[in-house]
């Protein structure tokens, strides 16, 4: 992979991306495209993106600096070297912070993790980022490596392996929700590879658990699972869209689960004060942390799948006309959602749209097995680990 700082205009615009990702202020925050929750893809992207921005992610605001500094060599010189002592010791008290690689991350239904696979994945980052968003990144890379275990673990349980065709039909199944979703940029899906230090052969050769968690999912499908999936959520794939009005109560900066479910209390007293008849759009003004406030939290029309996150959208279109949500939890915080119109699809058959029955039934029995499994793992985390 080539070297981050050989491409400072790239930098910029990744780094700018970052940390809009982590703003609460964004119009796309409730509406990010449901194909970044895809397990690997997501995973990947996000640590090659902080990645790539974190040598040059600064959130300071710049400093102006009066005339007189700056037609003075020596005194800019002497600034310099401050800067760099400062640096330094930054750099020097968070490297005595690292985590000894030897140590156990987290058990898994007694299989220990090792600290090491979480610093192999994000470790590099820690002198590089402020601390609260190394710790942010930290805690989803976590989560992610245990997600991966519990995968994992149920597949060696089940003695799967896929078949080379399946690994293929795989790949090519991500190259598509690539092009799709991310490859509009004029990034092919190698190069996007390429920058996630992996490639075609080594996905052949060294599939990822999620991408044998995903043909052993779609080899579970049967005529009737799809039959089913498109009878009941028929309005997914016939082009009907919804309109609904949100109020987002973000989540992102908050480091601890105690401060998480204070903002969740105050988000079922909103929902209370809604289902009681104040206004919504008043209530979206006032206590919104999306940039959508300022329409009364309206988010205009959006179909079932590819513009809103999934929890989102599921819930949205649950809703009847005028009908108050409850307490949505998705990436961004908590949501309480009103839907406000709905605009008819046309009729169409299983046949006609069968690719796109297939991915959402597939991905619906993934979340299911995934939540069992969740629910029933022994997961002990060391006494010091705060999750």
């Amino acid at each position: 992979m080539a070297c981050a700082r050989s491409d400072p205009a790239r930098l910029d615009s990744i780094a700018r991306a970052v940390q809009a990702r982590l703003r609460c202020r964004t119009e796309t925050a409730a509406a990010a495209p449901a194909q970044r929750r895809e397990v690997d893809m997501r995973r990947a992207a996000t640590m090659v993106l902080v990645a790539l921005a974190s040598v040059s992610c600064n959130t300071d605001p710049p400093v102006e600096r009066p005339n007189h500094l700056r037609q003075h060599p020596d005194i800019m010189r002497e600034r310099a070297r401050e800067a760099r002592a400062a640096r330094e010791a930054m750099v020097a008290g968070r490297e005595a912070e690292t985590v000894d690689p030897e140590a156990v991350l987290v058990t898994v239904n007694g299989e220990a993790i090792p600290a090491k696979r979480l610093t192999d994945m994000i470790g590099h980052l820690r002198t590089r980022l402020p601390k609260a968003t190394y710790l942010r990144i930290e805690k989803e890379a976590t989560g992610e490596i245990v997600k991966d275990v519990l995968i994992s673990q149920f597949l060696r349980e089940k003695r799967y392996a896929p078949s080379a065709e399946e690994i293929e039909a795989e790949i090519e199944r991500k190259r598509r929700i690539y092009q799709k979703s991310a490859g509009k940029d004029g990034v092919s899906f190698e190069e996007a590879l390429r920058r996630q230090r992996s490639d075609i052969k080594l996905l052949r050769t060294n599939p990822t658990a999620g991408m044998r968690f995903s043909c052993y999912v779609r080899g579970q499908l049967t005529p009737d699972d799809l039959k089913r999936t498109f009878e009941t959520d028929r309005a997914s794939f016939d082009g009907t869209q919804v309109r609904a009005s949100h109020i987002l109560f973000d989540t992102r900066p908050l480091s601890t689960d105690e401060a998480k479910r204070l903002v969740r209390a105050k988000a079922e007293q909103i929902r209370a004060r809604a289902l009681a008849g104040e206004d919504f759009a008043r209530l979206a003004a006032e206590h919104s942390d999306c940039a959508s406030k300022d329409k009364g939290g309206d988010l205009g029309f959006f179909p079932r799948h590819g513009r809103m996150v999934e929890a989102f959208a599921e819930a949205a279109f649950a809703l009847k006309r005028g009908e108050i949500s409850s307490v949505v939890e998705t990436v961004f915080g908590y949501h309480i959602i009103k839907l406000t119109d709905i605009k008819p699809g046309e009729p169409v058959s299983l046949e006609d749209v069968r690719a796109e029955v297939v991915e959402a039934c597939a991905a619906r029995k993934a979340r299911a097995i995934y939540a069992e499994l969740r629910s029933s793992a022994k997961i002990e985390w060391p006494a010091q680990a705060r999750q």
